[in-house]
């Protein structure tokens, strides 16, 4: 905490103190200027959901914060796909500039054997992956830094995924995270922490994540944070990585020592370090020319006499960096580039995207007959032995932007997705709508085959992909032996799995809250284990306003009535028709009172 304190140009102070503090009127009771907060001439209101209206000296805007049905959020970057490959051990650039920058600064992705970990969560992390040509789904675990912004500001896309992603940080660190995050989501540390595999390492003391050896070392910065050696054994010996973010530079630590708010043994433990020699190391050189004695990042300067192989120089701008330090030093961090830390292009341990197939086919055949694994239906070895057949079959690398399944084309094949990034688009009139993300791990392809009809949506990559190209015959007899599909007339027998998941998927994609952002593979499993609501006109969906631990999805808006205080909320507005959310998340009783208008279930 001194330290922390010796970094705040006037101390630590009561927040009263630094900020003014504005109570802002409830918007949902805010429908006009003239009921708005009024702040010094600045007026703010609400005219419909995510709808505000400002005004201030006689100017007024508008602002819709909504996207529109099959809009995306596209960030102000022009950032080239690039094809990395994986190899055994990999640090890869996908973040650079400064923490100003929408570009993530420091932003790492590490490969390690079949494992893909993040450095970090910044903002706009979903789309620098993308531009290495990594889906989210592929991130196995997360190390953290520090809590700021800069940081953190995609920590929101571990609660979109299907799994708990392991965590990996110092205790004072993981809570600091939650602290801030908690604010945002209206959460308990608890509820959020449960979504997470969170792994505490102490400091000093060298972790084992599948072999890959972990250390953290606490930083001097203004929030609590660390600093990294990352080493594993590839070709006979260790490899090391230091990541360095956010660092102190010297000269500020100096000054810190001078003022009584650092220990000289502190400081020494410190800078040793973070001048460790290593193979591959990134480091903070924020600092600009002249500003060390105020600044809270690094200096170039500082490693100078650093015996590390090789350097990357972050968290900068380019054109705020001296010469001297690409010459001296290192290279500045560009995202997209690659250091292999294994010099051997091939590995005896088997090839990689045949292992990555088998991890991902287990996934899919499970999820599809645990039902009927459990029941004494199918045998386990039954499956595995399927998924290693199914797993022999070509893998194909295709382009970015390629459209590689195309609607109304033979439906000979399905796809497993092994890398890599891509969209399902369907015609809508004269224009083509997104209505789904697909991500490593995901089949597509699959209904044409198994129904025996042409393709019904295109496929169209958006990175570079990697593929599994399964013979459609070869996967249709899989699924049918397996009992998840049959291809005997309805008439009389059960619905199977994948023909729930098709029909109960396009409501899913429908709802707008899962609709094109959310990747197709969390699409079908929420279609598989849905299951219809009969209900007659009048019926309430839910009673008391407590959900029960379910979540509703409507066909339509037109199929439900929502009122509120006993008035009628207009379907516009109650749409995306899905209810139940807040008493599912945590238990709070929702406020509103949903009935069937007799429709569809």
């Amino acid at each position: 905490m001194r330290e922390i304190e010796g970094l705040a140009f006037k101390g630590i102070q009561p927040i009263d103190e630094v900020v003014e503090m504005v109570e802002l009127s409830p918007l949902e009771s805010v429908p006009t200027p003239e009921t708005a907060t009024d702040y010094r001439g600045l007026r703010i209101w609400k005219e419909g959901i995510n709808l505000f209206g400002v005004e201030y000296e006689g100017e007024r805007r508008i602002i819709d914060c909504n996207l529109l049905p099959g809009e995306e959020y596209e960030p102000p970057l022009r950032i080239d796909v690039k094809n990395v490959p994986y190899k055994l051990f990999q640090i890869i650039d996908t973040g650079e500039e400064d923490g100003f920058s929408p570009k993530s600064c420091m932003h790492t992705v590490i490969q390690w054997r079949e494992r893909v970990i993040c450095i970090d969560l910044p903002m706009n992390v979903p789309y620098l992956l993308e531009k290495v040509s990594i889906s989210r789904s592929e991130i196995d675990a997360v190390i953290f830094t520090h809590n700021h912004d800069d940081h953190i500001g995609e920590f929101s896309m571990l609660l979109q995924m299907d799994k708990k992603v392991t965590i990996i940080c110092p205790r004072v660190i993981w809570k600091s995270i939650l602290l801030k995050a908690v604010a945002m989501f209206d959460m308990s540390i608890e509820e959020l922490g449960e979504y997470f595999n969170y792994v505490p390492i102490r400091f000093g003391e060298e972790f084992d994540y599948c072999g890959l050896k972990i250390t953290a070392q606490p930083s001097i910065h203004s929030v609590p944070c660390a600093v990294y050696q990352i080493r594993g054994v590839v070709d006979r010996e260790w490899k090391v990585y230091g990541h360095m973010s956010d660092l102190l530079n010297f000269e500020r630590c100096r000054s810190l020592i001078e003022d009584g708010f650092l220990s000289a043994d502190r400081f020494e433990a410190y800078r040793d370090f973070v001048l460790r020699p290593m193979h591959v190391k990134k480091i903070d050189v924020g600092a600009r020319e002249g500003t060390e004695a105020i600044s809270v990042h690094g200096s170039w300067k500082d490693f100078v006499d650093d015996k590390t192989e090789h350097i990357v120089l972050a968290h900068a701008q380019p054109e705020s960096l001296d010469e001297r330090a690409t010459v001296k030093i290192g290279q500045f961090a560009v995202a997209g580039s690659a250091r292999n830390m294994s010099e051997r292009s091939e590995h005896t341990y088997g090839d990689k995207y045949r292992e990555r197939a088998l991890r991902y086919l287990a996934a899919y055949l499970f999820a599809l007959v645990d039902d009927r694994i459990a029941a004494g239906l199918v045998a386990r070895e039954q499956v595995l032995s399927y998924m290693r057949m199914l797993a022999d079959n070509e893998i194909l690398l295709i382009q970015p932007h390629t459209p590689f399944l195309k609607a109304g084309g033979q439906s000979s094949f399905v796809d497993m997705v092994i890398g890599g990034k891509g969209g399902v688009w369907i015609e809508q009139g004269d224009s083509v709508v997104r209505v789904a993300h697909v991500n490593a791990g995901e089949i597509i392809g699959d209904i044409g085959v198994l129904k025996q009809i042409p393709r019904t949506a295109t496929i169209r990559a958006d990175t570079y992909m990697h593929v599994l190209r399964i013979p459609g015959f070869m996967f249709r007899e899989v699924v049918t032996e397996l009992g998840a599909f049959s291809d005997r007339p309805p008439e009389g027998r059960m619905e199977s799995a994948l023909e729930k998941i098709w029909r109960l998927r396009e409501i899913v994609q429908d709802s707008w809250l899962f609709g094109a952002e959310v990747p197709i593979y969390l699409q079908n499993k929420i279609a598989q284990k849905a299951d219809p609501l009969p209900t007659n006109a009048g019926d309430a969906v839910f009673e008391d306003g407590n959900s029960k631990g379910h979540l509703f999805i409507a066909s339509a808006s037109a199929d439900v009535c929502m009122t509120v205080g006993g008035h009628v909320v207009p379907a516009e507005l109650s749409h995306p028709p899905v209810f139940g959310e807040g008493s599912f998340l945590n238990g709070t009783p929702e406020a509103y009172r949903v009935e069937s208008n007799g429709g569809r279930p």
